[in-house]
């Protein structure tokens, strides 16, 4: 290894030297070695075999053909780092395929379990993709468990604009290393203006007022979704002065105001908007001392006839306990029974909860980094395959 020449560098938050090599033949016995330090779970989740207690020989030979990779066919490196009782650890690997139309490649980063979160694998797929865009390749492809937080964060460090689609358990994600990430926010803007602007010909259909749905929470607590009114101004004031904005789904904007003035500015608003615009409905609770409280609320505004941006609020208070899953699907069903066919949204990057359900939507999803927050469309026309309905 001493002899060898090391193509990057580089040194972890923690402190650790991380020396990655290009791969050759010799390098299977480092694969298995790596292999045998990812968990069951892990395993799975980049194999898609639960591999408990593997054949030796299956590992050993999956190892010698990984560890030979044609140039022309693609590139693989192993990551090595010095660990206590371990000199010269293989600790990571990457490599990249092409695909039959050679401008795009399939992508796979391994990290062994004990050093995942340290920041290998971003500076592995990082390096991997400069490599790829200099030898040719336009688009990383892979797919992954949906369940995977740690690629869902790897993805979204990348770089460069990244699309997922969700199908069900499995999702596969497209780099595009010809756009790098957020440098096209300005020219996607929706061309119709803000959500809340005057649409050009919007149906009129409504969902009917008197219309209530019921849900029975785990802990036994009873919602009750019914339409806004005009009656509720203080309700949903005190919604949104207890639901922080960075646990919502929806866009997220500068605070020109004070916390309660613009508490009062957004409520104010929905109360009064009308039927043309969007909808809005709210979900309420009798609580200790505090009866038909709104502890959540979920909404849509036209954009155009056929499209809308989504809002699901849920008091801090309240979260972990489903209400934002249920209202998010309710909104969802309702919308697409009113003609919408695309539902666009945003959330904060690190805003695992709304990773969580948005895993589980009965629509097509693919979603795009804006910066510190996650733009997602969601598709009501287009049906994800084998993914289970929360309605």
């Amino acid at each position: 290894m001493s002899r060898r020449r090391s193509v990057l560098r580089f040194t972890t938050k923690t402190g650790l030297v991380v020396k990655v090599y290009r791969i050759k033949p010799q390098d299977a016995v480092s694969l298995v070695i790596l292999f045998n330090h990812l968990s069951t779970q892990s395993r799975y989740q980049r194999f898609n075999e639960t591999l408990t207690a593997p054949d030796p020989n299956l590992v050993r030979g999956t190892a010698e053909r990984m560890a030979t990779v044609d140039p022309k066919a693609g590139a693989a490196w192993l990551a090595f780092a010095d660990l206590p009782g371990e000199p010269e650890a293989p600790i990571a690997g990457a490599r990249y395929i092409r695909l039959p139309d050679r401008k795009s490649a399939e992508v796979s980063v391994a990290v062994r379990d004990d050093l995942q979160q340290h920041g290998v694998g971003s500076e592995l797929l990082r390096y991997l993709a400069r490599h790829a865009s200099n030898n040719g390749v336009e688009r990383l492809e892979a797919t992954f468990d949906t369940s995977n937080k740690g690629v869902w964060r790897l993805v979204h460090g990348a770089p460069y604009a990244v699309t997922t689609t969700i199908h069900g358990s499995e999702t596969a994600v497209t780099i595009d290393l010809l756009q790098p990430a957020d440098s096209d926010d300005a020219a996607n803007e929706n061309p119709n203006g803000l959500p809340g602007a005057q649409p050009h010909a919007a149906k009129e259909t409504t969902m009917p007022s008197d219309v209530i749905t019921t849900w029975r929470l785990n802990s036994g607590l009873e919602l009750r979704v019914r339409p806004k009114t005009e009656d509720d101004l203080m309700r949903m004031v005190q919604l949104f002065e207890h639901g922080s904005p960075q646990r919502r789904l929806e866009r997220v904007g500068p605070v020109m105001r004070g916390a309660g003035d613009e508490a009062l500015s957004e409520a104010t608003r929905l109360v009064r908007m009308s039927p043309s615009d969007g909808c809005v409905w709210l979900a309420l609770a009798d609580l200790p001392d505090a009866p038909e409280s709104v502890v959540g609320s979920g909404r849509f505004l036209r954009c155009n006839p056929d499209e809308a941006e989504m809002s699901i609020v849920v008091r801090d208070d309240m979260q972990g306990q489903g209400i934002g899953g249920k209202l998010l699907y309710f909104v969802l069903d309702q919308a697409r029974a009113m003609g919408i066919s695309r539902m666009i949204s945003y959330f904060a990057s690190d805003n695992e909860a709304v990773w969580q359900i948005l895993s589980y939507s009965p629509y097509h999803v693919t979603w795009q980094p804006r910066g510190s927050q996650v733009e997602v469309v969601i598709h009501l026309l287009a049906r994800a395959e084998g993914s289970p309905s929360l309605n």
